[in-house]
């Protein structure tokens, strides 16, 4: 696929089209919203307890969120492929300021970092369906759909490991999963064969 290709998949507009300055604008006008959004939590949470204690967790998520949003509206190219990096660096930051203001209990490491391990590849691997992999938009649905019930999967393991729940009740989950990746994987290849056979006949018709 071409860089222009990519480009507009990640929404890149051309030379001359005005969009960047719209969303320049726009991303400015979300940045004062987030910004106001944490100014004052942080105002009141000075005010009351003269520290910053609950606050932060408004300023750590206004923060995230503002990293994770800044390249979709301000990069010229790759910008799904940048806010995914965004990503991957402020969700486990946040979540490590969330674990240190909760310190009673050691969730962080075997709960909130696979967690947010397994979520992050999977919208990577969304990321590069759409944007990067040159697969049409039915191939590539399907196999999104494969990738979010891969990640609905690991997510629940996780979850049953954390709280000591019977392996049975994700296992159950596997069997239904490998049930719903082989309809799509199915249909994957379907479509790919019926494109050939398609192509095939339009050139033995072309030929004749």
């Amino acid at each position: 696929m071409s860089d222009e290709a990519l480009d507009d998949k990640n929404g890149h507009a051309g030379p001359g089209k005005g969009r960047p300055r719209g969303r320049k604008l726009a991303f400015a006008i979300i940045s004062l919203i987030l910004g106001f959004g944490a100014f004052v939590p942080m105002v009141v949470n000075l005010a009351v307890a003269k520290g910053l204690t609950w606050s932060l967790y408004a300023i750590g998520g206004t923060a995230m969120t503002w990293f994770v949003l800044a390249p979709l509206f301000l990069a010229r190219r790759h910008r799904l492929a940048l806010s995914w990096l965004a990503a991957v660096v402020t969700v486990p930051a946040y979540l490590g300021l969330v674990q240190a203001m909760t310190p009673a209990v050691a969730w962080l490491v075997p709960l909130g970092l696979p967690s947010a391990a397994i979520g992050l590849a999977g919208l990577g691997a969304l990321v590069w369906l759409w944007a990067y992999s040159g697969l049409h938009a039915l191939p590539a649905l399907s196999l999104g759909f494969l990738v979010m019930g891969l990640v609905s999967f690991g997510e629940s393991a996780v979850t049953a490991a954390w709280l000591g729940s019977d392996p049975a009740l994700w296992i159950r989950d596997l069997v239904s999963l490998s049930l719903l990746g082989a309809g799509f994987i199915f249909g994957f290849f379907a479509l790919i064969l019926g494109k050939f056979r398609a192509r095939v006949s339009r050139e033995r018709r072309g030929g004749a």
